[in-house]
């Protein structure tokens, strides 16, 4: 139960990031929206890994790259994320 309560934190964390950091503008949404989406997909093999662990380290540093290039996108660009997104984790 821990561990799932973790797992839906990191799922959501995820998901603030790319639907909330796409207020800004740069790089390709689609790309962008696909990285996001297989980010939010690898937070099941967090499953049991501890904040402070090498693993979880290095998800926690891609996510916050990703949502610095998330940041960047355009107006028009931060629709064609979020559609994309959407249809990448099948919502």
């Amino acid at each position: 139960m821990k561990n799932t309560l973790k797992l839906i934190g990191i799922i959501a964390l995820v998901t603030v990031i790319g639907f909330s950091m796409i207020a800004c503008g740069g790089g390709d949404p689609k790309s962008l929206a696909k990285q996001s989406a297989e980010l939010a997909l690898e937070a099941f093999s967090m499953m049991g890994e501890a904040p402070g662990s090498a693993k979880y380290e290095a998800y926690m540093k891609k996510s916050e790259a990703l949502a610095k290039k998330i940041e960047k996108l355009s107006e028009a660009d931060k629709k064609i994320f979020e559609e994309e997104f959407s249809k990448q984790l099948g919502f």
